[in-house]
């Protein structure tokens, strides 16, 4: 005699598993989404990069620009293969003893070019820390330092100098023409990221405003041969344990 078939209890529903049909399934879509997504993801990060540096540039000329108008003498900002750094011109000494020991420039992901000095790339200008030791001036105990602190000669470097009135002036080179920024066809500064068309230009105005874009450029840029020996270095410096010996 054969029993008739149960019937689950009121409130309860039978339980059925996942196929592997259906798994297999699942974990195929999975994959696919983030195969997508990854270039997305990607591309964000160095965006934001990007965007980063571009207001460390602006800070950098804005510091130099209030401190020339408000102390009454000239300020700049000196261009280095790892960054910008503010210069006190009547002093001869650098507003901040420490900068970073580590940049996108130096790390090999992206790098810049200044526009106004015949499109030099970053990446065949010195590293401050190299720099540093032959540009100091024999100590002059008048001007009473903080200890560790010195004073440079800067003159062999590139730098934008604002005025007292708050305008600027091109140590080397020469402005170059906002139209061409309007056009998207040069500027006075570019910042450039490894195997990414998007990049960012930089028009610096005489009387001593600034403006900046992001901008998709039609061609990836090719990194310059000085720039990936940079890269080179970072590297060996990094697997050394940044002794540099």
């Amino acid at each position: 005699m054969s029993r008739p078939p149960r019937t689950p209890l009121c409130g309860q529903e039978r339980l059925r598993g996942f196929t592997l049909i259906e798994l297999l399934v699942v974990v195929s879509i999975i994959i696919l989404a983030a195969g997508l997504m990854t270039p997305t993801i990607t591309d964000f990060f160095r965006n934001r990069q990007l965007e980063s540096i571009r207001g460390s540039f602006g800070s950098s000329f804005n510091a130099a620009r209030l401190e020339a108008v408000g102390r009454g003498f000239p300020f700049s900002v000196i261009f280095f293969q790892d960054g910008t750094r503010v210069f006190n011109e009547k002093l001869q000494v650098f507003t901040e003893d420490d900068g970073p020991t580590k940049s996108p420039f130096t790390e090999g992901v992206m790098w810049y070019e200044l526009g106004f000095f015949s499109r030099k790339p970053s990446t065949e200008l010195p590293l401050f820390r190299d720099w540093e030791p032959g540009a100091r001036l024999a100590p002059n105990p008048s001007l009473r330092l903080k200890a560790g602190s010195y004073q440079y000669r800067t003159d062999d470097l590139p730098k934008v100098i604002f005025e007292r009135d708050g305008s600027l002036r091109f140590s080397k080179g020469a402005d170059v023409d906002s139209r061409l920024y309007k056009d998207q066809k040069n500027a006075d500064i570019w910042i450039y990221q490894v195997l990414s068309p998007v990049a960012c230009m930089m028009d610096l105005r005489l009387p001593g405003q600034f403006k900046s874009q992001i901008i998709i450029l039609d061609e990836v840029p090719k990194r310059p041969d000085s720039a990936a020996k940079a890269s080179e270095r970072a590297t060996t410096e990094s697997e050394s344990g940044g002794s540099g010996e």
